[in-house]
């Protein structure tokens, strides 16, 4: 890809579609963005504003905007919702394609919008695959393999695992109808599969207050009413969360697509050392000055909103990243460090930015060195 190549990128107004985004128009490539209509706001404006709160200055919208072609449409519809004419002009002279568009829901109650965005929407960029040709970079999860904490390779998975929520079932599926139509249609596919992503390394930035951002303002809020009792939490001291930052993320997803062995193949973009939760809670309790107590179960009367974490908090199956080691030399060695500095980095931001709330009107900033 060192020559300029027309990208089509899903999940544009996404967390890893938009760092994806940037990234190719950084290293000068056309891009085409799926992007959903959205009430009050035009798709061109959620792009920029995105775009913006991940970190690109302002005045250089106006350099990037004529090369971002944008397409209204929805990933679970057939043909995306767009016309004949536009599905053709879409994959006419498309080079490679990401396809980061996802449901992330966790809740059973979701599952029928996991399905047809998860496992739909990539019956459908199959189909404009094989109508392209382009080759397919495929944004599954490290998560897929389920309730199991075995050693998980990077290869399609042999057997259906137990799942912990629609979101893996959704994804492990997904994957699998990639493995199989690329192979049956003599398509060029890569499958990468990333863990938890958080804010970048430098700023802390994100635009998706999940996972551990959950906790990290409940830890908030009771830290500004001067709570001095325990905080009770579910989890295991010795158990890991495979957490990293996005921008680490991308930048291995976008190395590692640049080498032509990377063809049919699975990499896990995982944390090489992934943090033991009594690491994470020690870094906590310094943080927001709490003292937090891990306990195996809460009485039942005291489930929360954060019930549906509770599988990932004892544990998690360890990744093999022997695929993306090989292409990557320097993988371990340039993992950020994971220290207080780091965590109080994406709190600060998440903070400033109302947990999300105000996604796309950060608040103003703090006064420097002044602590949430």
């Amino acid at each position: 890809m060192k020559r300029k190549r027309t990208i089509f990128i899903t999940g544009g107004t996404g967390l890893v579609g938009c760092l994806l985004t940037m990234r190719a128009l950084r290293e000068g490539h056309p891009v085409r963005l799926l992007v959903r209509t959205s009430q009050g706001q035009s798709s061109e404006e959620r792009i920029r504003l995105t775009l913006t709160m991940l970190g690109l200055p302002h005045d250089r919208w106006g350099h990037l905007r004529p090369h971002i072609e944008i397409y209204e449409g929805d990933i679970a519809e057939p043909q995306f919702g767009l016309s004949g004419e536009e599905w053709r002009q879409l994959a006419n002279g498309l080079s490679a394609t990401y396809h980061a568009a996802a449901f992330c829901g966790f809740q059973n109650h979701q599952a029928a919008q996991a399905r047809a965005v998860n496992i739909g929407g990539t019956r459908n960029i199959l189909k404009l695959t094989e109508l392209s040709r382009a080759h397919l970079f495929h944004m599954s999860s490290a998560y897929i393999a389920g309730d199991t904490e075995s050693r998980v390779f990077e290869r399609e998975l042999e057997t259906p695992p137990r799942w912990k929520n629609p979101y893996e079932e959704t994804k492990c599926i997904a994957e699998h109808h990639v493995h199989s139509h690329c192979r049956k249609n003599g398509l060029t596919y890569t499958v990468f599969r990333p863990a938890v992503l958080i804010g970048d390394s430098v700023h802390g930035r994100t635009i998706r207050f999940t996972s551990i951002y959950h906790y990290m303002k409940l830890f908030h809020q009771l830290s500004t009413r001067r709570k001095t009792s325990p905080v009770i939490l579910e989890a295991r001291p010795g158990a890991s969360l495979n957490i990293l930052p996005v921008d680490f993320a991308i930048g291995a997803i976008w190395d590692i697509s640049q080498f032509p062995e990377c063809e049919g193949k699975v990499f896990h973009i995982t944390n090489p050392s992934p943090p033991k939760f009594a690491e994470l809670i020690s870094i906590a309790e310094r943080l927001f000055g709490l003292r937090i107590e891990l306990v195996d179960q809460l009485p039942s009367r005291k489930a929360t909103s954060l019930s549906h974490y509770r599988p990932y908090m004892f544990g998690e199956p360890e990744f093999d990243v022997t695929n993306t080691r090989s292409l990557l030399k320097n993988y371990d060695a340039a993992f950020p460090q994971f220290n207080e500095s780091y965590f109080r980095k994406i709190l600060n931001y998440a903070v400033e930015h109302n947990w999300g709330k105000d996604q796309f009107t950060p608040l103003p900033k703090k006064e420097e060195g002044k602590k949430p």
